[in-house]
């Protein structure tokens, strides 16, 4: 799987670094998988990256706040 990561925060241009190596993420109980087909890019986003937003991811980070797609697999999941 391939994505941007989050590894510091800063400024997105700065700090973004594309990773082409990433493990297959599996779903969780309670969750879904979803193969992403379009991300939103928001200004919480940008805050999130630079370390300003309201809840601080653990780095490294995959950011995204918004997505479409498809989902790919469900474990337990009861609704949407």
């Amino acid at each position: 799987m391939w994505g941007w990561r989050v590894h510091r925060y800063g400024p997105y241009r700065d700090v973004l670094s594309w990773e082409p190596d990433l493990p297959q993420p599996t779903a969780e109980p309670g969750l879904s998988l979803i193969r992403v087909r379009a991300a939103g890019l928001s200004f919480g986003l940008m805050l999130k990256i630079a370390g300003k937003y309201q809840v601080r991811d653990p780095l490294p980070f995959t950011p995204g706040l918004e997505v479409a797609g498809e989902v790919v697999q469900a474990e337990r999941v009861t609704g949407l």
